[in-house]
């Protein structure tokens, strides 16, 4: 139940106001696509070790697709492991903003392709500002997914930790890339520019 009084009150925090738009925009998946390619874009074009940045990102969305939306937003329904969002579970009193998702609240995808994409930037940038933009985008993403009233604390929680592994993932497939086959395709392709 104190997992519903934050949402309930992160959801009523500044109502009306353009949190709302800011929140709504946060959260758009649209909004984040193109966030993506702009950072990946910038890195193409200003880094010489783009190739390691842009295939430990591309790794980490395949784990994001394959684990975050296929097995654990698809599948879970069918063994029982749904849990219902919170505007869902609770019309009369929190009110959802954004797109109005009906798959598992559990676990967030936007905070685990946001903490994923933020991860690898520090792992490959060790700068402070990069540190600190990445920490800032990510807890912007939290308080947006609870304004929206889409997630509980626990399923933020859990889409931190999937961010975290596949950062972990894609940086340690990156590293030990030339002997796996699935990376060859990616190899030849960055070194073929």
């Amino acid at each position: 139940m104190l997992e519903f009084v934050i949402v309930k009150a992160m959801n009523e925090f500044a109502r009306g106001t353009i949190l709302d738009s800011i929140s709504y925009l946060i959260s758009s998946r649209l909004f984040l696509v193109i966030l993506l390619g702009i950072l990946m874009l910038v890195i193409f074009k200003f880094d010489k070790k783009y190739k390691k940045v842009i295939i430990a990102l591309i790794v980490a969305i395949i784990l994001y697709f394959l684990i975050g939306e296929i097995l654990l937003k698809i599948i879970s329904p069918y063994v029982g492991m749904e849990r219902t969002r919170p505007y869902i579970a609770f019309p009369d009193e929190i009110i959802p903003i954004g797109h109005l998702n009906t798959d598992s609240s559990f676990p967030s995808s936007h905070m685990s392709s946001t903490v994923a994409v933020a991860a690898i930037l520090c792992f490959y940038y060790r700068k402070k500002w990069i540190w600190i933009s990445g920490i800032a985008f990510s807890v912007l993403m939290v308080l947006s997914r609870l304004h929206n009233g889409m997630h509980y604390p626990t399923d933020i929680l859990g889409g931190i930790l999937l961010g975290l592994i596949y950062a972990s993932l894609s940086a340690l497939a990156r590293i030990n890339y030339r002997p796996l086959l699935l990376f060859k395709s990616f190899h030849s392709f960055f070194y073929s520019f």
